[in-house]
């Protein structure tokens, strides 16, 4: 849908990608060209980004990494919107070759037509001769005008409606990535992100992970229902996305329970990050909408856990759970660290 190249730009896009893709660890597959031509035609801002900082740090892609960044960047979107996006995409790519063809054909009749005068002024024709060609030159001049005015208002117009479907796509991937209760990303953007972060620690193998839970949400739920529940994670999630930064990533992990990602991060800048959220959260005062009383104090309890050479994502989060479990068994409300 947003690749509107002309042949020659596309081909210099393709020589680019290709030869990103031969310095990578990563077979040639449609996802890898698809991951670097995005990032060589500049399309994609966030996915050049984080290319960037890879190549930085003079890592290599491999599959499963570039797998990971295809779907968090490229491919994310609901299947049948997909499909009905390229449907009109194709709609409008034939009216506009079948404009452009005929813009061409017009052209293609100018130019004999301007060789055909050229002939006849160089035999030094007479005045009425010359009238006569100044008149067809007229009117062969109007026709292309009008040919080329037509060219470009259907180019107008389909420009427009492509960004219509550029900004259907967009609405579609925001609906796959992101919690529509919170506005924090998903359990399954979370977990591609892990993925991609466990590959590329800082100098020290730093990379923490935050499992936070909502105390006694069961019961706030039970006292006084789903709608004020729902505000009480809404207001947690806020809370949370503000005080995280940069790279890190905050995400609904489940019902009440949350995840966040923070890469190059000591265990103990993660301890004190928790420590933020864990007492900026116990000063929130969510109110009743039916008499405006404020709900109780509202607390999390948190677990760390901490990068492991060989960890994949369900270790590493086991620990992470195992600490907020402790964490929960100690009285709640505060900040446990995995076990050595």
């Amino acid at each position: 849908m947003k690749y509107t190249e002309s042949v020659e730009k596309s081909a210099e896009f393709l020589r680019l990608a290709i030869t990103h893709m031969a310095r990578q660890k990563a077979g040639y597959h449609p996802q890898s060209f698809a991951v670097w031509y995005e990032h060589v035609s500049g399309s994609n801002n966030l996915l050049s980004e984080e290319l960037g900082q890879l190549q930085q740090k003079g890592i290599l892609l491999t599959d499963e990494m570039t797998e990971t960044l295809y779907s968090k960047y490229v491919s994310d979107c609901d299947a049948d919107a997909t499909q009905r996006v390229h449907d009109e995409l194709e709609k409008i790519l034939r009216n506009i070759v079948a404009s452009t063809r005929e813009a061409g054909e017009h052209s293609s009749r100018f130019d004999h037509s301007l060789e055909r005068y050229s002939v006849q002024l160089e035999e030094k024709p007479e005045v009425e001769s010359l009238q006569g060609v100044v008149r067809a030159l007229l009117t062969e001049t109007r026709s292309m005008r009008s040919s080329l005015s037509s060219l470009e208002r259907e180019l107008s117009e389909k420009t427009r409606e492509m960004e219509g479907l550029k900004e259907q796509l967009r609405l579609v991937r925001e609906e796959t990535i992101i919690d529509a209760l919170t506005g924090l990303v998903n359990r399954k953007v979370f977990l591609e992100r892990f993925g991609l972060a466990r590959h590329v620690p800082d100098a020290y193998g730093n990379l923490c992970l935050l499992l936070a839970d909502i105390d006694h949400f069961k019961t706030i739920n039970d006292n006084y229902g789903h709608l004020l529940g729902d505000k009480v994670i809404r207001q947690v999630a806020q809370t949370m996305n503000a005080t995280v930064k940069g790279g890190d990533t905050a995400a609904r992990y489940g019902g009440e329970e949350f995840a966040i990602l923070l890469p190059n991060t000591s265990i103990e800048n993660a301890r004190k990050l928790a420590e933020q959220i864990r007492l900026k959260v116990e000063r929130i005062r969510v109110r009743r909408a039916d008499n405006g009383s404020t709900l109780g104090v509202v607390t999390l309890s948190i677990g760390i856990a901490c990068f492991r050479p060989g960890d994949d994502a369900d270790s590493m989060i086991h620990r992470a759970d195992m600490a907020l479990y402790a964490a929960k068994n100690n009285g709640r409300n505060q900040v446990m660290i995995e076990a050595e």
